[in-house]
């Protein structure tokens, strides 16, 4: 029995209503908030689980269109997402909130 994940488009990333609907929406494309990150994104030395990968231009597009909209710059300075490899487990983003609600965003 083989299950399909439904991806976001872009439009879905980009017309996200809330900080919580756009993080739910980024874990299943393998991204995630890099305003919202606890652990550091570089390592001394390439970790050998990586695996090749290819991310979607539009999506991530999406995504940063949206969180342009949510989060203001008092929250963040930048808004950027992280790549996330297939090869290392998802992290679970709700973790990533960090105190971040919906009415934080700009």
């Amino acid at each position: 029995m083989t299950t399909t994940t439904t991806q976001p488009t872009p439009l879905d990333l980009k017309q996200s209503a809330s900080l919580e609907e756009l993080y739910g929406q980024l874990g299943p494309i393998g991204m995630s908030a890099g305003w919202a990150k606890k652990n550091p994104s570089l390592w001394p030395e390439p970790k050998k689980t990586f695996r090749p990968h290819r991310w979607s231009y539009a999506q991530a597009k999406g995504a940063l269109d949206a969180a342009g909209r949510l989060i203001n710059t008092e929250l963040a300075e930048r808004r950027n997402l992280i790549l996330q490899n297939p090869g290392e487990e998802l992290r679970d983003l709700a973790h990533h909130r960090r105190g971040v609600s919906d009415d934080h965003a700009g």
